[in-house]
């Protein structure tokens, strides 16, 4: 029995440090959880950062118990990356519009996107497929280096749920942080960062459409 507690700190620890880490390379949830926090709508940041770790969790029990058939599926995957390309895109036209709508005040903006930030968040991450191969590759290596020394459901559960909680923590630390930054940010240097990020998150939205067309070409 000691042993196996011993066994689920490590996993804990080792899980909550990796999820922490693997959260630090920009992507398009990053940015957007930035986008909003440099606008002031911190709550809303911390709403898409919840959605997205929430559906990173629901992938990683997937891909930990092996309940993964339906993404094999090529039309699958195409149809997640089609719905995340339109989603980025909308999102971008959004950072667009946000520069340009200056009638628009910080607080009305948050009053009325707030109630909306974590399903943004769940669905970007759920219409990823990548994310299903990255928890697959991700569960299989704690394995082969020993972090998980055999399977146990309290094991994966473990792993899984610090892993994620290690993700949500580096992308609320992020928020705070450069929400309050920001206040050091004048007007004009907000509205570039917006665009910037706009643009980024375009860069995304293409991408992801891109390969959705290229997998439906080749299952057609």
């Amino acid at each position: 029995m000691i042993l196996f507690y011993e066994h689920l700190i490590i996993i804990i620890v080792f899980a909550f440090l990796v999820g922490f880490l693997i959260a630090m390379p920009i992507g398009a949830v990053q940015i957007e959880v930035a986008k909003r926090a440099i606008n002031g709508n911190l709550k809303s940041a911390y709403m898409v950062a919840l959605g997205s770790v929430c559906s990173d969790v629901i992938y990683g029990l997937l891909a930990s118990f092996s309940i993964t058939s339906f993404l094999d599926d090529e039309k699958v995957k195409a149809a997640l990356l089609f719905g995340s390309g339109v989603l980025l895109a909308v999102l971008s036209i959004m950072a667009f519009r946000d520069v340009i709508k200056k009638n628009i005040s910080l607080p009305k903006l948050e009053h009325k996107t707030h109630h909306m930030s974590i399903i943004t968040g769940f669905t970007m991450s759920f219409t990823n497929p990548l994310m299903i191969v990255f928890w697959i590759v991700y569960v299989q290596f704690a394995y082969d280096i020993g972090i998980i020394p055999y399977y146990n459901t309290i094991y994966l559960f473990a792993f899984v749920l610090f892993s994620g909680v290690g993700l949500l923590s580096y992308l609320l630390l992020i928020a705070k942080i450069l929400n309050h930054v920001r206040k050091s940010f004048n007007e004009s240097l907000v509205d570039k960062i917006n665009i910037i990020l706009g643009f980024v998150l375009a860069g995304f939205s293409i991408y992801f459409l891109i390969r959705s067309f290229q997998l439906f070409k080749s299952v057609m």
